[in-house]
């Protein structure tokens, strides 16, 4: 009896172990240049059949392992959605964060020095908005994701590799 009570309680174990080892892929909302709660904003995604809506659990998202199908990201930011890109389940899982945001006033952006039309902010994202100097009020997404670029196979360096779309309002 003690026996089964042990191949139970590993049993179940195992189980939360591979529950928790799911990618889920944090979630950040800004408003100009300043983080605010996620809440403002919703996450779904629309496959050939069927539109889901994403739970954001303690700052982050996930999409279910038996998802199959090829699928578009969208959120919806001050009552508009805006499409985030177009995913495979297995690709969507290497992402590393997605920001989500609403500009309504460039001048509390800093310019990049380096690329024009070229924003910071937060911790050290960059957001590439063409023309930015005819456009008043836009919402954005930022895909972020970490991409190995080292040479040596005994040593990693990884960069942060940013996609980002927008809608001018």
């Amino acid at each position: 009896m003690r026996i089964k009570g042990i191949k139970i309680l590993s049993l179940l174990l195992l189980c939360c172990f591979f529950s928790s080892a799911q990618k889920k892929i944090g979630v950040k909302y800004f408003e100009n240049d300043k983080q605010l709660a996620i809440e403002n904003a919703r996450f779904f995604l629309v496959t050939k059949k069927d539109t889901i809506n994403l739970q954001i659990i303690k700052g982050k998202i996930q999409v279910a392992d038996s998802m199959k199908d090829n699928f578009n990201l969208f959120v919806e930011l001050q009552g508009r959605p805006l499409k985030i890109g177009s995913y495979r389940p297995d690709m969507f899982k290497e992402l590393d964060e997605i920001i989500v945001g609403h500009i309504t006033d460039f001048s509390t952006f800093k310019r990049s020095w380096e690329f024009k039309d070229t924003y910071k902010f937060g911790e050290g994202y960059l957001l590439e908005i063409p023309d930015s100097n005819s456009k008043q009020e836009i919402i954005y997404s930022l895909v972020v994701r970490q991409v190995n670029v080292s040479l040596i196979s005994d040593f990693k360096q990884y960069i942060p590799v940013f996609t980002n779309t927008y809608e001018v309002l």
